[in-house]
């Protein structure tokens, strides 16, 4: 965990809402949650022009960067538990993208790893993602996109430093 803000979260305060308002609406729960949804949306609209689902798109991703991992490696870099993960490895499994086998070492184990057809799709969707990306950069300085990052990865840090202090109560 990052801690380059140099302070704690205390959750014993005040129950007020920092903006002073009543409700949640204008809080950054609720922007963040709809700058996510509207950030899926388009990206599920582009990778279903391009015949991928967009849950498929997290596995992808990480499988690009290093594959024969096991499927629990994979779903902790992905985020999701390994039940969830199941049906979506099943069907990219079906679909041809990837295949998985057992880890020699411990047959328990089941290794993810991509198949030519999966390697092939990082040349089709990249430049997809790039777009979006690159649509979402242009409102911003260089500056600001770089701020914004940092704010972003001090409110994720905070929220998991707000997890790991509830799970001790």
């Amino acid at each position: 965990m990052r801690q380059a803000t140099g302070w704690s979260v205390d959750l014993t305060g005040s129950d007020e809402a920092p903006t002073g308002g009543e409700g949640a609406p204008e809080g950054l729960g609720h922007f963040l949650r709809d700058a996510y949804r509207a950030y899926t949306k388009v990206l599920q609209d582009l990778l279903s022009l391009e015949g991928v689902p967009l849950g498929f798109w997290q596995f992808l991703f990480v499988l690009w960067q290093d594959e024969g991992m096991s499927q629990k490696e994979l779903c902790r870099r992905v985020g999701t538990v390994e039940a969830s993960a199941v049906n979506v490895l099943g069907q990219m499994e079906r679909r041809g993208w990837i295949v998985r086998d057992r880890d020699p070492n411990d047959q328990r184990r089941r290794l993810v790893y991509l198949t030519a057809s999966g390697r092939a799709l990082r040349q089709r969707l990249l430049p997809v993602h790039h777009r979006l990306e690159r649509a979402i950069a242009e409102r911003f300085e260089r500056r600001e996109l770089e701020e914004m990052k940092r704010r972003l990865a001090d409110i994720s840090d905070t929220l998991e430093e707000v997890r790991a202090r509830h799970r001790r109560l």
